[in-house]
């Protein structure tokens, strides 16, 4: 059963390929589920995922070039959705670090009024000793 016709174009009906759309579905929403991606990110994967998956029983010099022509564009695609998954990350690690920072600042804080205590309890029991 092939997916693309003869001149390239996609040839998705219910009727005929409807397990495959199915399970085309199904593989990107569980990626779209696990890595989180949304908006134009979901509809270039679906096409990732509709070319890689779409083949024939045998393949014609003409679909293999079509193909071949692909290439680039997928690679590139796959580079920005790499990208887009690394700034995702960079985000999630640089509001830890903010958050962790903002926790050690509060500490530093305490620290500091312990310390103020301490010299102001120290400054109490050097005067009792100079009365006494």
């Amino acid at each position: 059963m092939s997916v693309f016709s003869a001149d390239g174009r996609l040839r998705m009906t219910i009727k005929n390929n409807w397990k495959f759309l199915v399970m085309v579905v199904a593989l990107c929403a569980t990626l779209f589920y696990l890595f989180d991606f949304t908006g134009l990110q979901s509809w270039v994967l679906s096409y990732l995922f509709v070319s890689i998956l779409a083949s024939t029983d045998k393949p014609e010099e003409k679909e293999l070039k079509n193909l071949a022509k692909r290439v680039p564009i997928v690679i590139l695609l796959g580079l920005a959705l790499l990208t887009e998954y690394d700034n995702k990350r960079y985000a999630s690690l640089k509001s830890d670090i903010d958050h962790v920072e903002s926790k050690a600042d509060d500490a530093d804080n305490k620290l500091g009024d312990i310390d103020s205590r301490v010299d102001d309890l120290e400054q109490k029991i050097s005067d009792l000793e100079s009365e006494m």
